[in-house]
């Protein structure tokens, strides 16, 4: 059964589970692994207002609420990592970023990832920024912060 069909604590549990289970693989493995685990949950149409970190529920909030929507999950898709492991997930690390394509003439919120790697961008997957950087226009730029996500 889906994970995020069960209750909140056993969604939190198993949120908690993945961030242990991917320490041994490789950085990659760990980012297919939480786009894996994020591309089972349910979406919503709209929860989360990108344009204002600072009403940002915490990521514990969010998987206890349960209520994702495709922006959302470039948020816990970033906490996750950096919740996994913040010696190897340095915040320093990630972006989130909106993105406007305009080859495929859709927008959305993804976390970007040393300035190489892209998730959320397509649906459980890992894109390289250079496959898409040339049809891509950046609209809001968030680093993480200990409080809140910081615009740049």
């Amino acid at each position: 059964m889906n994970i995020f069909l069960k209750s909140p604590e056993e969604r939190q549990r198993a949120w908690k589970v993945l961030r242990k289970e991917i320490h041994n693989l490789s950085e990659l493995e760990q980012m297919k692994k939480v786009c894996e685990f994020w591309a089972q949950a349910p979406l919503v149409k709209f929860q989360f207002d990108w344009t204002q970190p600072s009403t940002w529920l915490t990521p514990w909030e969010m998987m206890y609420e349960g209520t994702f929507c495709r922006n959302g999950l470039a948020y816990m898709i970033e906490q996750t990592l950096i919740l996994s492991d913040e010696t190897v997930w340095k915040p320093e690390r990630f972006k989130l970023v909106m993105l406007k394509d305009i080859k495929i003439e859709d927008q959305m919120f993804v976390t970007i990832i040393d300035d190489i790697y892209v998730l959320n961008y397509e649906h459980n997957n890992v894109t390289m920024l250079d496959d898409i950087k040339d049809h891509c226009i950046y609209s809001e730029k968030y680093i993480p912060e200990k409080e809140y996500h910081k615009a740049i």
